[in-house]
């Protein structure tokens, strides 16, 4: 069952909109390597992000998303737990 993360360290289980993420990314014109370096996150975890592994921590998902201007209400807007 996915849950909410509740700590920056905590695994994100719960879907989210990396299409938003990405479209965001394009827009900014910011590449994954550019990302890493202004969040201080590596590239392959900026990757993962982008991809929307359900394995990065809240913390990270939070730095991308600063890193090309969307915020974290817009990445579960409309999105549904699965159980």
């Amino acid at each position: 069952m996915s849950s909410i993360p509740r700590t920056m360290s905590d695994t994100v289980t719960t879907p989210y909109r990396n299409d938003t993420l990405r479209e965001a990314k394009k827009k900014k014109g910011k590449s994954d390597g550019q990302i890493a370096e202004e969040t201080g996150l590596s590239r392959q975890t900026v990757v993962a992000v982008m991809n929307g592994s359900p394995s990065v921590t809240l913390a990270s998902l939070q730095a991308v998303a600063g890193a090309v201007g969307v915020s974290m209400k817009d990445l579960f807007t409309g999105v549904r737990a699965v159980a």
